[in-house]
């Protein structure tokens, strides 16, 4: 399977201490606010990640890692709470990187 480069790139030199309650509040906001954009790559972190790390993904069922689900209308959320750190941090960069656009 073919890497996905811009996790590869946002994984390096993440911190290597947990992920602070202020800043997962601050997170769970940007990922509110998220536009059209930027949801694709998004969903392409978290896959890639768990992919990386062994998590097994079910596409014919569409078993999602961290707890996701699939809305009939195809919205998809994750329980933050199930991501590990470096997800986190990797997710966190990523916001770090990208502008919302106007």
């Amino acid at each position: 399977m073919q890497k996905y480069h811009l996790y590869s790139t946002l994984v390096v030199n993440t911190p290597n201490r947990p992920f602070s309650d202020r800043k997962r509040k601050i997170l769970l906001e940007k990922l509110r606010e998220v536009d059209e954009e930027r949801v694709e790559p998004l969903f392409m972190l978290i896959i890639e990640h768990s992919r990386v790390n062994g998590v097994n993904i079910d596409f014919e069922t569409f078993k999602l890692p961290y707890r996701g689900k699939v809305s009939e209308k195809n919205d998809v959320t994750f329980k933050l709470e199930k991501f590990p750190d470096e997800l986190l941090w990797v997710l966190w960069k990523f916001f770090g990187v990208t502008k919302k656009k106007k």
